[in-house]
């Protein structure tokens, strides 16, 4: 066949056409597989483009002359990357880093939730107000045998132990000057004795003291090292085993495996249980956070709207809506203008058909009516509470100080729920949850060693409870430990051989060179947490924030948080379907957050937290107070004024130039997030209510009697009546009104009067017994008729001018200020009903005589009938008493309080709803 012919036939051409292609896609693909395979397989492993988070410094925050308040400092991160670690080198990787941190004195990122040897009472009826912790440290204390303690040794886990290693770095991780070193197991002074003497003189301690006095005088005063040293098992075994010895262990024991939730939870509960009548042991968690909301923010959220235009969500309508389903001629509307309600009476409506039945006072409002009608249907209120408003009622809890630690997703104490997840997803559903079998379930499952102590095993366990969270995001560093010291970077380093996987980075971490100052208001830092926060940070700001971030939790630090956190920088890298790091790609630098300059001067701040100290401590022991102003001598000392705060204010302009609250508390505590240890220290679990608690704001939360200033306010509203200010009111020193008799100051203290006063000499003087005349409208001492007689509201009208019932608008939002203390007879009334409704609605129950059968109807009409007497003139508790009985209650009979009935009605409610 010729060529030609070849050709001419199409089916030819084609079938070269397709021989030339499936020649070159051989070529191609052999190309592919055996000349570039190796780099197309890598290629093919790659997931996608992954960016790993570089932590910004955080804007510094300086006072109104430019001196920094909070700064940042550069600190050493151990971290663990899971791409770079074999498995099976895990446990042994993880052994040699917890030992070298451990000899060092570092503390692990410890969320491990199971903790060895911690101290529990034998008996629930210990007669102490301290916690079990608190009560060695006391025993130590109180029986001389600090000293002792520090010089003993033990054998723990077959190994002679004693503690002065772990004072000794504690301490001198506490103060970076402490000039002491620890030589062959005794204290010394370091050869500078320049820096000995300038340590001692700047602590104020004789200089003659031995280094061993020296140890033993910060564990006699500050309870916060002494519970540090104690968060360690090791410690906390040694010392239970030197009381025992001592015969001083009797009413403590050990107990040697427990979830820290459960102590956390206990001591929770009890606190609560303490400082809210309505909260018990048994109470579930759902039943104490509608008692709190009810309680402490019913009117707050009741009166406010939330969230803004489409997202609105206004509780007070929801309220209205419920009720009217129940009460369909409910004669009461809401209406809300510029986020403003305002609850109305419907024109023509049965309005005096609900205040006769649930005995309300003529004059009641259409809220109080609204109120009273709430909580006489509990179900609804409650449910309200719980499915429609729950958020926000946490949100009001929280800016109050109030912090149940209460999931409102799983409507369980947060401890509880947290232990409970943790072990579901660790060990799978169990039964019957016992903290030792787990802990040595975890330990088979990772199979260490036998070997090995349950000490160490419980610290390999914290950095594989890191390391199991990270998931698959291997190509993110997992932080192990904060803040180390240059010598376990050294010690790091020098074994890198053995540590694959472990790096360690330079990060900024917040700084706050007054340590204490100003605490109240900067505010400290914290792990996103509550709920509240997860919805604000991780939901709303997922770009922005991840669940390990620290963010501002109160004052100025929290309010200021968005201007303060700066911007994350990043590192790009290529990963692959294992989440293993392949190349990076790219870095781009963080941004540090915006700094801030407050209207505080930082030297009025530090001397107001100097005097209001010393003069606390003069109050507790009585005597004269030494002052360059001048000296005072106390008639008694007070033992118990543990706790004040102190505000200065430019009167011209309403700035805040200090605030202080004694007790404080170091900020720094918290810059890396505050260890259990740390913060039980300041949260201050004590049984005792007057105990002092540093992280209490008293300025903002506190509403204090205003004194002597109020009676600018007095002699104002005199002013505005027509008073004459020359007139003069003469100062009998006392005055009898009815029977009782109203001393002025001078009167109170030396015996003595003031004569004849202007409203000039009486501001200038303090003179009480003008005002009394100014609101009298005659003087009882001598018959003479005032110029003008003042009436209640006079003066609360004034006051309300000068905006005492407003919020100052000081920009700190947590803890919320206390605001709308000037005095309403009407609101008081309403308030006593409301909270009596509450009682009742809550207890009533519980009173009814023994053997008598009441049902539903009948304890709501007594309900009814005794807030009812809080309309009638005030009455004895001998009516009261007897009121009761008719009633079919027991006025004797106690309840969570151990206070009988009658007492609570007549003194807490029907007292306090008059002047």
């Amino acid at each position: 066949m010729s060529l030609s012919k070849f050709f001419n036939n199409r089916f030819n051409i084609l079938y070269i056409i397709i021989f030339v292609i499936i020649i070159i896609l051989s070529f191609r693909l052999a190309t592919l597989t055996i000349v570039e395979g190796e780099r197309y397989r890598e290629d093919a492993d790659v997931k996608k483009i992954k960016d790993i988070p570089i932590k910004a410094p955080r804007g510094k925050i300086y006072d109104r002359n430019g001196v920094i308040l909070a700064d940042n400092l550069t600190s050493f991160t151990v971290q663990l990357y899971k791409n770079k670690i074999k498995q099976d080198n895990l446990n042994e990787v993880v052994y040699t880093l917890t030992k070298i941190l451990d000899e060092n004195g570092e503390t692990l990122i410890d969320e491990f939730p199971i903790i060895l040897d911690t101290f529990a009472f034998n008996k629930e009826n210990v007669e102490t107000t301290y916690t079990p912790t608190e009560y060695v440290i006391n025993v130590l204390r109180e029986n001389n045998l600090i000293n002792e303690w520090l010089n003993s040794e033990t054998l723990i886990y077959n190994e002679n132990y004693n503690v002065k290693n772990k004072v000794f770095l504690f301490l001198q991780k506490e103060y970076n000057d402490f000039p002491i070193e620890l030589v062959d197991n005794n204290f010394q002074f370091v050869a500078d004795t320049e820096k000995v003497k300038s340590f001692l003189i700047e602590i104020k301690i004789d200089e003659n003291i031995s280094p061993n006095n020296l140890v033993e005088y910060f564990l006699k005063q500050e309870n916060r090292i002494f519970l540090n040293l104690l968060s360690n098992s090791k410690t906390r075994r040694y010392t239970y085993e030197f009381l025992n010895k001592k015969g001083l262990a009797n009413d403590i024991s050990l107990i040697g495996y427990s979830f820290i939730q459960d102590h956390r939870y206990k001591a929770l509960k009890s606190s609560l249980v303490s400082n809210y009548e309505g909260i018990t042991e048994k109470s579930t968690a759902k039943e104490d956070f509608i008692y709190l909301t009810k309680y402490y923010v019913f009117d707050y959220l009741f009166n406010t709207v939330y969230g803004e235009d489409d997202s609105k969500v206004i509780p007070g309508e929801i309220l209205i809506k419920k009720l009217s389903e129940v009460y369909k001629d409910l004669p009461v509307t809401i209406k809300e203008t510029d986020g403003v309600l305002t609850y109305e009476y419907v024109e023509g409506g049965n309005k005096q058909k609900y205040i006769n039945e649930l005995n309300l006072e003529s004059t009641a409002s259409a809220y109080e009516l609204v109120t009273a009608l709430a909580l006489k249907e509990g179900k609804i209120i409650n449910d309200i509470i719980v499915k429609d408003i729950s958020y926000y009622a946490q949100s009001e809890l929280l800016n109050r100080g109030i912090n149940p630690n209460i999931s409102i997703s799983a409507w369980e104490y947060t401890p509880l729920y947290e232990k409970n997840t943790w072990v579901n997803n660790n060990v799978g559903k169990v039964e019957n949850i016992n903290a030792e079998d787990i802990f040595n379930k975890l330990k088979d499952d990772i199979k260490l060693d036998e070997e090995i102590n349950d000490y160490d095993a419980r610290n390999i366990l914290v950095v594989r409870d890191r390391y199991k969270k990270q998931g698959y995001l291997s190509y993110h560093p997992i932080d192990i430990c904060y803040d180390i010291s240059e010598k376990t970077v050294a010690m790091v380093s020098e074994r890198n051989h053995e540590l694959s996987g472990i790096n360690v980075e330079i990060e900024p971490i917040r700084y706050y060179p007054g340590k204490t100052q100003a605490a109240h208001i900067l505010g400290y830092l914290g792990k996103i947490s509550q709920e509240t926060e997860i919805e604000e940070y991780i939901v709303k700001q997922k770009d922005k924030y991840s669940l390990d971030d620290i963010i501002g939790k109160t004052g100025i630090e929290e309010k200021f948080e968005s201007y303060l956190a700066g911007q994350k920088g990043k590192k790009t890298v290529a990963v692959n379907n294992l989440g293993n790091t392949i190349e990076s790609v790219a870095e781009v630098a963080p941004t540090p957050g915006d700094n801030l300059y407050l209207t505080i001067d930082s030297r009025l701040q530090a001397k107001a937290e100097e005097v209001l100290e010393k003069g606390l401590k003069a109050l507790q022991v009585g005597g004269t107070y030494e002052s360059e102003w001048g000296n005072y001598k106390f008639k008694d000392p007070y033992k118990n004024a543990t706790s004040a705060s102190l505000v200065a204010v430019d009167v011209k302009t309403g700035e805040v130039l200090a605030l202080a609250n004694y007790p404080s508390y170091d900020l720094n505590l918290f810059a890396t997030g505050i260890s259990t240890e740390d913060w039980n220290s300041l949260l201050n679990e004590s049984k005792d209510p007057l105990a002092p608690r540093p992280l209490y704001n008293t300025a903002l939360l506190t509403a204090i009697q205003p004194g002597s200033t109020f009676k600018m306010v007095t002699a104002l509203a005199a002013l505005e009546k027509g008073i004459n200010p020359n007139a003069k009111v003469y100062c009998a020193g006392v005055m009898e009104v009815g029977q009782r008799k109203f001393g002025c100051w001078i009167y109170n203290m030396y015996g003595r009067k003031h004569g004849d006063q202007t409203i000039y000499e009486a501001i200038k003087n303090s003179c009480n017994f003008y005002f009394f005349t100014s609101m009298l409208g005659e003087n009882p001492a001598t018959g003479q008729k005032h110029g003008v007689k003042l009436d209640f509201e006079d003066v609360t009208e004034m006051a309300i001018k000068f905006g005492l019932n407003d919020p100052t608008g000081i920009e700190i939002d947590i803890p919320k200020e206390y605001s709308g203390g000037v005095p309403n007879l009407e609101n008081k009334k309403s308030s006593a009903r409301l909270y009596l409704r509450l009682f009742l609605e809550e207890n009533l129950q519980f009173y009814i005589k023994d053997g008598y059968n009441m049902d539903s109807e009948e304890l709501n009409n007594a309900i009814n009938n005794i807030v009812g007497w809080l309309n009638e003139d005030i009455i004895t508790r001998g009516e009261v008493y007897k009121r009761l009985e008719a009633l079919n209650f027991n006025p004797d009979k106690t309840h969570n309080s151990k206070v009988p009935l009658v007492d609570i009605l007549k003194y807490t409610y029907i007292n306090h709803s008059v002047w």
